[in-house]
């Protein structure tokens, strides 16, 4: 189906965390991956770090009796989950573990658009996609149950290409996710606002000042459209739809939109990595299509796609 081969899920026992769980041990079957489920637990009372007063924790012994059972209620036929248990802060034990495990996914559960705005700036979840090795999908609350297995997990994909490296991978990989799971993908690139640039993206031929503005906006239009079909493997044009959206808004705005529209159950995002602290640049297309979005969302860094 795709080139996930080890998918790691962490769990706090919450009801995100078993829709992540669900999305995890789904995705293995079709994909033939091996699932490692991980819970972080924090440091015992009394040890650096913790707090005065804060109850002891339970042996490693019972914590990982309580995670199997956690696995065992959604249990998918012929995934089998491998549990790890760490101490210590969640993010580093999480990014430590997809390095040592050489994870391929990171499935993480998210609490919520008001919450999930809060996390992107300066919890956990921030902080492993900031630093992920390997694509991340974060799985919202409301997300429809994945077990018992339904026909297909991702009908309706949704993936936004710029042309850079990492969303071209990521539209790749939403075809195979699709292909896999018989859905249908739709590949999308939002159109600059200024239609009067010329950057490298577009041919500066179709920006000549003696075109209107709908002539140059139709000879964009079918230019990005041939690229976008560039991108598409040939035996999935059946299953791919080519959209040009804007410049009617911020991008984010139209991806959002057209998943609203499309009914999408999965948005997939190529990510650039970046140096310094905006790995993840806040206010970004990226940024907002996390904190907004009511579907999964597939993340992947240049370096990171699979």
């Amino acid at each position: 189906m795709t080139a996930f081969r080890r998918i790691l899920c962490p769990i706090d026992f919450s009801d995100c965390s078993r829709r992540a769980l669900d999305q995890a041990l789904v995705l293995a079957r079709w994909s033939g991956a091996s699932v490692t489920v991980l819970h972080v637990s924090a440091p015992a009372a009394g040890g650096p770090g913790v707090e005065p007063g804060v109850a002891a924790l339970p042996s490693p012994d019972a914590l990982a009796e309580q995670v199997q059972h956690f696995v065992a209620e959604r249990a998918v036929p012929g995934v089998t989950a491998e549990v790890s248990i760490r101490k210590g802060s969640a993010a580093a034990e999480i990014l430590a573990e997809a390095a040592s495990s050489h994870a391929d996914l990171l499935v993480l559960g998210t609490r919520g658009r008001s919450v999930l705005k809060r996390l992107l700036l300066g919890s956990v979840a921030e902080q492993v996609l900031r630093a992920a090795p390997c694509p991340v999908l974060t799985v919202p609350p409301h997300q429809p149950d994945a077990v018992p297995v339904p026909a297909a997990l991702h009908a309706e994909i949704l993936c936004t290409v710029d042309f850079s490296d990492a969303s071209t991978a990521a539209a790749r990989l939403a075809v195979s996710l699709a292909e896999g799971a018989r859905g249908r993908v739709t590949v999308m690139h939002v159109l600059g606002h200024d239609l009067r640039s010329t950057p490298d993206l577009y041919d500066t031929a179709i920006s000549d000042s003696r075109r209107s503005d709908d002539e140059v906006r139709a000879r964009r239009v079918a230019y990005v459209r041939e690229r976008l079909r560039e991108i598409v493997p040939e035996p999935a044009a059946a299953t791919c739809h080519v959209e040009v959206s804007g410049p009617d808004g911020p991008p984010a705005r139209e991806i959002l939109r057209l998943a609203a529209e499309r009914n999408s159950d999965l948005i997939v995002l190529g990510i650039e990595p970046r140096s310094g602290p905006d790995l993840l640049v806040f206010g970004s297309t990226t940024h907002d299509v996390l904190r907004e979005a009511t579907c999964a969302v597939l993340t992947i860094r240049g370096e990171g796609a699979p």
